[in-house]
């Protein structure tokens, strides 16, 4: 989750995301909506290339 934390305070990416005292959170349909989007640039058969 760094790395959605890191793009999400930089404004790289647009996945809506809440302010929990000093956690970052996500709405689940949001994670799911977003990985659909990105599946194709990064997946294959829904498998990342990126380890």
């Amino acid at each position: 989750m760094f790395t959605l934390n890191a793009w999400a305070s930089t404004g790289r990416i647009k996945l809506p995301f809440y302010k929990v005292g000093r956690r970052t959170m996500y709405k689940e349909s949001d994670l799911l909506a977003f990985l659909e989007g990105a599946c194709p640039n990064f997946c294959v058969n829904g498998v990342s290339n990126h380890i």
